[in-house]
């Protein structure tokens, strides 16, 4: 009979750190995966939960009714932005912690779902990346060329980039090589006389490449205490912003 309560224990725990695992890499809050794990425990009645996740790292510990731990710990690879997904796992976690209890089983058939569901197709990256430069060009006033072209602009950095990150190169060289590329652009197509303000067009493409999000959890998990997950994220967040800098400019430099 302890046999089977230790793998039914150790497959609850296996289950968790999928769980928040999936949550860290489809880019939640660290305190959102901490409270959203302990909250599975706690409804299948698990003591002394210590649950600790930073980006790149979740440790979950917990004890049964006799008082045996189990712990597991993980690292975290592969973070990136996906809210469907997020949104999906926010609903199983209330689903589990509804009251009405659920089988191990259950929690796993969903596990398995969720993460078979498909990225944002290239297409979908692409356009989005097309609507988001055009947009910026507007807003920043460029002119009609400006924004025009800003679009086969943005059309281009994304596939680059999206090159880039698909053959798993370092984050700070993708992001690096693919504001060039927007800079390099920008600035060759003003010299064909086809837009105005190269400026313009660079700063509006490159924002699809700004850490918005990453900034914003950062702030977060600071303004709660968070701090060894915040200043994680802060940090990410400036290699990613000299890297724009750094790419950007050299493009520039290269046209003066």
């Amino acid at each position: 009979m302890q046999k089977t309560s230790d793998g039914q224990n150790y497959k609850l725990l296996h289950l968790c750190m999928d769980f928040g695992t999936q949550m860290l890499e489809v880019g939640a809050e660290t305190s959102r995966v901490e409270d959203s794990v302990k909250r599975i425990l706690e409804a299948h009645d698990k003591k002394a939960i210590s649950i600790f996740a930073i980006p790149t790292l979740l440790l979950v510990t917990f004890e049964d009714d006799e008082g045996i731990p189990y712990t597991s710990s993980v690292r975290i690879k592969n973070i990136t932005s996906h809210f469907d997904r997020l949104d999906r796992l926010n609903h199983l976690s209330r689903t589990l912690c509804s009251g009405e209890v659920k089988s191990l089983e259950y929690f796993q058939e969903q596990l398995d779902l969720i993460r078979q569901s498909k990225l944002y197709k290239l297409p979908v990256l692409l356009l989005a990346a097309v609507v988001v430069g055009i947009g910026f060009s507007y807003v920043f006033g460029g002119t009609v060329a400006d924004i025009l072209w800003s679009g086969p602009i943005a059309l281009a950095m994304k596939a680059f980039y999206e090159l880039l990150d698909r053959a798993k190169l370092n984050s700070t060289y993708v992001n690096l090589m693919a504001s060039f590329s927007a800079g390099f652009l920008a600035e060759l197509f003003f010299r064909l006389n086809l837009l105005a303000h190269p400026s313009i067009v660079t700063v509006a493409v490159v924002m699809n490449l700004v850490p918005g999000m990453l900034l914003t959890n950062a702030i977060y998990d600071i303004i709660h205490k968070d701090f060894t997950a915040g200043l994680n994220k802060l940090i990410e967040a400036v290699f990613v912003a000299v890297a724009l800098a750094v790419g950007t400019g050299s493009a520039v430099l290269l046209f003066r």
